[in-house]
């Protein structure tokens, strides 16, 4: 077996096919790698006040130059206008202030001049705007954090919930300033202002009786409790300071391994469904009944190289875009990192290294690879018809997403395998975001359509009149 096995690598693996679709992926990786560096270096104040003048120019061609939406373009216009005359870092604390805060004061200023004609509130909104610019000459951005605190502290509460909420709000606010993370666009900032908005909501639910509730709110309340939960974890152990920056090729790596994207079904497809009918298509096949192997050690022989090359090139695959995306994103070493992970099951947040948790997803994943393969491989066994198999297994790696949208009216279809075969969704105890898949069921699926296909392939083989092919 082993031999026969070798002997089916070896053949494989002289197939151009799989370097071709190798060298395309590095191709489009570093392609798009290109094209996102330079949209990002188009992402200057000078492009985007071009951009909103030439809206401008539109809108008051078409006769709008008193709408809301010129009031807005033109309101963007002196915003990136002011931050580009003072110089101002985008990702500095008066760059957020000036998008977040200021832009509503100069927005509210020309949308009263272009739809009121009060002088009096115009007056009071140009009072307020350049009471907001003056704050740039000797912005703090320590002082807006305690005014927002004293805002809270000053609030006043009339349920529990309400108290929890301005409590952990104080609690977050007082992080920023004692761990020198003021209001910026950086990662650590945006999530620290995202978990006050997660956990406002995850508060109003946490308490709720899940037997109550809805697969729909279960699963909201569920990737609530995962979100705030790791939040929670990254500020008791400090893990968000100044210099914090998220990995995105870390978490990028999780993704490919988690969800094998189209050129790797595409390669499992192709080599799936070709490697018998082409011994039959070739005449190739008598010749291996010469060889000293039994019908069953020829065809498993076979199936387990697909298989094997399968893998080898998910793998592969995975690594070499993984590799590429980090060298344009600059934190290739992030993948050596570590990344914090809720467990569903014991409840807790536990630390794992990003190769860890893509090892995982990998063997999570690999279910999609084996059945989707073994299904195409059966299809070619039996018809010997290469396009057919073909079709067929697009066919198949397409349906999952239709399925999804028939599911609720036919809870049968929950039972294709093309529903099941991926398991990344049940990872720490996850859920599936469809009341009808669950993991036992998940298993039980694969196991069934694996025995079921491998079992119909060695029966059709073993029935073919191969001596007349």
């Amino acid at each position: 077996m082993i031999k026969a096995t070798k002997n089916e690598l070896y053949k494989i693996f002289h197939k151009k096919f799989i370097y071709l679709v190798l060298i395309i992926t590095v191709v489009f990786t570093i392609l798009f790698g290109v094209l996102d560096v330079l949209s990002n270096e188009d992402d200057s104040y000078d492009n985007n006040i071009n951009m909103s003048k030439h809206s401008m120019e539109i809108l008051e061609t078409n006769g709008l130059a008193t709408s809301s939406d010129y009031a807005y373009q033109k309101s963007l216009v002196e915003m990136y206008t002011l931050l580009k005359d003072r110089n101002i870092d985008p990702k500095s604390p008066e760059a957020y202030y000036i998008q977040n805060t200021l832009f509503s004061y100069i927005n509210q200023y020309n949308l009263l001049l272009v739809e009121n004609d009060i002088k009096e509130l115009i007056d009071n909104a140009k009072i307020e705007m350049d009471k907001s610019i003056k704050r740039l000459d000797n912005f703090d951005w320590k002082e807006l954090v305690q005014e927002r605190i004293n805002e809270e502290q000053n609030q006043k509460c009339t349920d529990q919930n309400c108290e929890e909420i301005k409590k952990e709000t104080i609690r977050v606010l007082e992080y920023r300033i004692n761990h020198d993370i003021p209001f910026t666009n950086t990662n650590a900032s945006s999530y620290i202002e995202e978990y006050i908005s997660l956990y406002s909501q995850y508060i109003n639910v946490k308490d709720s009786n899940d037997e109550l509730l809805n697969y729909n709110d279960l699963y909201e309340k569920k990737q609530l409790e995962r979100q705030i939960s790791e939040m929670q974890y990254m500020l008791d152990h400090e893990i968000y300071t100044s210099s914090f920056t998220d990995a995105n090729t870390g978490n990028k790596m999780i993704d490919e391994f988690s969800y094998p994207n189209v050129m790797i079904a595409i390669v499992v497809i192709v080599l799936s469904a070709t490697v018998v009918s082409e011994e039959f298509s070739k005449g190739t096949i008598k010749q291996l009944l010469v060889k000293p192997f039994s019908r069953n050690k020829i065809i498993i022989s076979k199936m387990l190289a697909v298989l094997i090359t399968s893998i080898a090139f998910t793998f592969a695959f995975n690594i070499i875009s993984t590799v590429i995306q980090g060298i344009f994103e600059g934190d290739l070493i992030t993948i050596f990192g570590n990344d914090i992970v809720y467990n569903f099951n014991t409840k807790k947040c536990i630390e794992i290294s990003y190769i860890m948790e893509s090892l995982i997803a990998f063997i999570y994943a690999l279910p999609m690879i084996i059945l989707l393969g073994i299904f195409v491989f059966a299809l070619s066994t039996i018809t010997t018809n290469a396009p057919f198999a073909l079709g067929m297994g697009f066919g198949a790696y397409l349906s999952e997403s239709v399925f999804q949208l028939l599911i609720r009216r036919a809870s049968l279809i929950s039972y294709a395998p093309t529903l099941n075969y991926n398991l990344s969704p049940y990872m720490f105890g996850g859920i599936n975001s469809i009341k009808e898949l669950y993991l036992s069921k998940a298993i039980a699926v694969d196991l069934v359509s694996f025995v079921v296909l491998f079992i119909l392939i060695i029966i059709v083989f073993n029935k073919k009149d191969i001596k007349n092919q």
